[in-house]
């Protein structure tokens, strides 16, 4: 179902090229990698995570 919504809506990444959503990690992603370019300290980013280390 994510595949067909990529499609109809199509979402593309910056360079213009279609993005598959495979699966919901993608949004993940993207939310994680938005909140890290307002700067927050890595901790902060680790807990929204749920990661336990930066690595």
């Amino acid at each position: 179902m994510l595949h067909e919504f990529s499609k109809l809506m199509k979402i593309t990444n910056r360079r213009g090229k279609p993005v598959g959503l495979s699966h919901t990690h993608h949004f993940r992603h993207t939310k994680l990698t938005r909140l890290a370019e307002l700067g927050p300290p890595v901790h902060v980013l680790m807990g929204f995570a749920g990661h336990a280390a930066p690595s």
